[in-house]
């Protein structure tokens, strides 16, 4: 606000002299020059920022930054920081800094919008420097600010001097240059991401955590607990520095993916199942209808902070590892076997405990199960009471958990590449895999499988379009 009374100000004193002088400020061509203090003017007239204007020539950028009008936030690193940067990167000159390098680098020490120094909150803004999220869609590149004592962007660079008014925005001077951000750059900078990395890192496990959030050579997509979420983790429930790593995989994607990209169902972390021998990687499931709720635990309260390498999520809580329980009572389309397993008549049987128990400890798992989706709960109620608008209620106890057994299959775990002419002995009685055609067959009924391929802890989950009936 200041800065916009300040301007129109400025216009109305210097509005007489603008009229006198104006026939003599002209172009060869006789066409008035409106402007002379953008932020390329402002540096070119300012040595102490010559190495970095010339980083914005070679970055392709004068023309775009040289406008008399916008609304820029500009931060320009002085010709020590330029040179620290060259030194660090073992740069001869800014002339030996590739041109697409030099765009990024640029680009990320500009915000579109109007910043001055005494607005800036602790949180993200995001800079013009981008990563491709495909060959058509860029993602803008995350700043993370510090406002709680000094201000501080990405953990190591102040404003030395700010506010400076120029023609398309607003020119803040720094004290270091603001290089392309990794993973790691914004876990050491915020304060609410540090604990979880200092917690991977000091442990004694052999882990490959460091070299993901800093190398660039391929994304990679990272679920960090926040500070709180770490405070309240369990440490005694670690049994092993295996299983502190794989907790840690657990919150590890490959590729960008930010919220946008996700929607209700199942995504493949890099932890993995310690049941087969052969490392199948872990699923889990998002629940995009209530917020990003990731394995009916961790939701996702701070999205999309974009870094070179990849992008982080911040979660209020560490995601669980992914046990069919878990599964079950996550995915949006199984409400209704998650009630039945649950009713007050079926509690003897521990459905969901079952479900949950590790493979190392439980005599039935692994466990494969076929659980019908609500639309096929409804279709048997229909079928069963054609003549009564029924519910789960209505069903009787043993007749209910006849039902139950049915779609679960013990000391198995079958995905669907795996699926032939079979047999499977269920927890209740016999039923038929049609491989063909991907059907279960009980009493002469055909369930056809949605093969979610759901890999668990302790199993593989798969959904049917119709209740298997004993």
């Amino acid at each position: 606000m200041n800065f916009s009374i300040k301007r129109i100000y400025f216009i109305a004193i210097s509005l007489p002299l603008f009229l006198f002088t104006s026939c003599t400020d002209d172009d060869d061509n006789g066409n008035v020059i409106e402007g002379t203090n953008s932020i390329v003017n402002y540096m070119e007239t300012n040595e102490q920022y010559s190495l970095f204007a010339q980083a914005v020539e070679r970055a392709g950028l004068s023309g775009r930054l040289n406008g008399n009008a916008g609304t820029y936030t500009f931060f320009g690193p002085t010709n020590t920081a330029m040179e620290a940067y060259l030194q660090e990167n073992n740069f001869a000159s800014v002339d030996d800094i590739p041109k697409d390098l030099a765009f990024q680098l640029v680009s990320n020490h500009i915000l579109e919008s109007l910043n001055f120094k005494d607005n800036f909150t602790t949180g993200y803004l995001k800079t013009l420097a981008t990563v491709p999220k495909n060959d058509s869609i860029t993602i803008n590149m995350s700043l993370f600010v510090n406002a709680n004592e000094d201000l501080i962007f990405n953990a190591n660079t102040k404003i030395t001097s700010g506010d400076i008014e120029v023609d398309n925005g607003v020119f803040h001077q720094i004290n270091h240059v603001l290089d392309l951000p990794t993973l790691k750059t914004f876990l050491i900078a915020d304060e609410n991401m540090t604990p979880f990395y200092n917690k991977i890192t000091e442990a004694s496990i052999d882990t490959d955590f460091e070299e993901k959030v800093t190398s660039e050579e391929s994304f990679i997509t990272l679920f960090v607990p926040n500070e709180n979420a770490v405070a309240s983790f369990e440490d005694e429930n670690i049994t092993d520095a295996d299983q502190l790593d794989n907790i840690y995989r657990n919150h590890l994607l490959t590729g960008l993916k930010i919220s946008t990209d996700f929607s209700n169902g199942y995504i493949s972390t890099q932890a993995t199942e310690n049941y087969s021998g052969n490392n199948q990687f872990l699923n889990a499931y998002i629940n995009t209808q209530i917020g990003a709720f990731i394995n009916n635990q961790a939701t996702i309260v701070v999205p999309d902070i974009v870094g070179v390498n990849g992008v982080i999520h911040v979660t209020d809580e560490f995601i669980p590892l992914g046990n069919l329980s878990i599964f079950i009572r996550a995915d949006r389309t199984l409400n209704t076997i998650v009630e039945a397993f649950t009713r007050d008549d079926q509690t003897t049987e521990q459905y969901l405990e079952r479900l949950s128990e590790d493979s190392s400890t439980s005599t039935d798992a692994p466990f494969t199960v076929f659980a019908p989706d609500d639309n096929a709960f409804e279709e048997v109620l229909l079928e069963l009471y054609p003549d009564q608008n029924a519910v789960l209620t209505d069903v009787p106890q043993q007749t209910l958990t006849d039902i139950l057994n049915l779609h679960i299959v013990p000391n198995t775990s079958l995905k669907s590449s795996e699926f032939s002419d079979m047999n499977l002995q269920t927890l209740g009685s016999s039923i038929q895999l049609n491989a063909s055609d991907s059907t279960l067959i009980s009493n002469g009924r055909s369930a056809k499988i949605i093969p979610l391929n759901a890999q668990a802890t302790n199993g593989i989950l798969h959904s049917l379009e119709t209740v298997l009936l004993p």
